[in-house]
């Protein structure tokens, strides 16, 4: 390998994610370990927010009723029962929107509900990105990609959101209609999609809109035949104030997986009022500078989102919501993929080099960086955007990487 093929944006990306693997190997050791030789003081249960999911659709099942699912006295009632004591106090915030997957998932014995959800972001992720020629390389780093082991011990939703949001955006130009299917099953994780009807809007993406509003209010009916309308009033009247509550009161790992702009000005020991204004400031900034991009590129809309563009909206995306979650952020790693195997022959410059870093590191830098109280994932995220959004290397890598990205084999 000579001295510009070390110097490539893929070679800079693989030797990141040599460095990110070992730290990623180490966490999982440290948070897996009680599991194994201890008792955690919560009584968490091994899958964590997947055994919350696999509950909510036990009590689907077996209540007919999605009343409890928002009383958090009695969905811990029922985990108990189900577990054991010791469980302790957990909550369950998805809108009903998740309620037919919550079901889908409670059908299944736990051990294989949980191996079965985490096989199924797991795949769809990788169908997401690697098609349509699933080339090994891309597999292979996308399999070591940070937050893809956080979300599988986690037992997070942040492979199947980043399916559903990079796997739509790949698609707009030649299946619009697909691609708004995918936009709309996006709504059990609504945060993720705010900046969605923006896109399609400058697109003049019709066909999509329609189907994501379709398939959104579709979702948004099925649990009101399944269980009641008054499944919509417990989420808006219990559930949200709860998770509002636990946003503004959050302690432990809950906060440290909290990478917006409004919990590090928290943890920086700004008051809430304080806070939703500093937040507010990197999400107008962020919006800004996804609107300028795309606005900017309005005669390029008949033609395939480039990579680029990918990055952009994911980048956009996890600067707009408070509550965003580092596990979240594997939308950004797919997009960061996605661009390294489009522009593999490009040097690797400082700026290049630096968006790397950030897209491939902030889901894990925000854990370290929160919990030793110097939360700059807000600060990462922004300068990212803006130097992506300011690049012109899509003319440098050529129209193939529209589409059908070519990774080094």
């Amino acid at each position: 390998m000579n001295d510009v093929d070390r110097r490539d944006v893929w070679a800079q990306l693989t030797r990141i994610s040599l460095i990110t693997l070992p730290a990623l190997l180490v966490f999982m050791v440290f948070d897996q370990a009680p599991y194994l030789f201890d008792t955690f003081n919560r009584g968490q249960v091994f899958g964590r927010d997947a055994h919350n999911l696999w509950i909510a659709g036990r009590i689907l099942l077996e209540e007919r009723s999605a009343l409890a699912i928002y009383d958090n006295d009695r969905f811990t009632a029922f985990q108990t029962a189900m577990v054991g004591s010791g469980v302790g106090w957990n909550s369950y915030f998805y809108p009903p929107t998740a309620f037919a997957t919550a079901a889908l998932v409670g059908s299944m014995p736990y051990p294989i509900a949980l191996a079965t959800y985490s096989a199924a972001g797991l795949l769809a992720l990788m169908l997401a990105v690697g098609a349509p020629d699933f080339k090994r390389p891309v597999l292979l780093l996308l399999l070591v990609a940070p937050m893809t082991g956080f979300n599988l011990i986690m037992g997070q939703n942040g492979l199947i959101s980043a399916a559903l949001l990079v796997g739509g955006l790949r698609l707009l130009a030649h299946r619009p209609g697909m691609a708004g299917v995918l936009f709309g099953l996006l709504a059990f994780k609504p945060i993720l999609g705010l900046l969605i009807p923006p896109l399609l809007l400058l697109r003049g993406q019709w066909r999509a809109f329609a189907y994501a509003t379709l398939t959104v209010i579709a979702t948004a009916l099925l649990p009101i035949l399944l269980w009641g309308s008054e499944v919509w009033t417990a989420f808006f009247t219990a559930a949200l104030p709860l998770q509002q509550s636990v946003l503004h009161h959050a302690v432990g790992i809950g906060m440290l997986m909290i990478p917006s702009a409004f919990n590090s000005a928290r943890i920086a020991g700004l008051d809430t009022v304080g806070s939703y204004l500093v937040h507010a400031l990197f999400a107008v900034a962020a919006l800004t500078i996804f609107l300028r991009h795309f606005v900017r590129r309005r005669h390029l809309r008949s033609l395939p989102l480039s990579t680029t563009d990918i990055l952009v909206f994911t980048l956009a995306t996890a600067l707009m919501s408070p509550y965003v979650h580092n596990y979240d952020f594997s939308m950004i790693e797919a997009a960061i993929l996605l661009w390294c195997v489009s522009l593999r022959r490009h040097p690797a410059t400082p700026a290049l080099t630096f968006v790397i870093a950030t897209g491939w590191c902030v889901g894990l830098l925000s854990l370290f960086s929160n919990a030793l109280h110097v939360p700059i994932a807000p600060l990462c995220l922004i300068a990212a955007l803006y130097l992506v959004a300011g690049t012109n290397t899509d003319a440098e890598a050529g129209d193939a990487a529209r589409s059908r990205p070519q990774a080094p084999t």
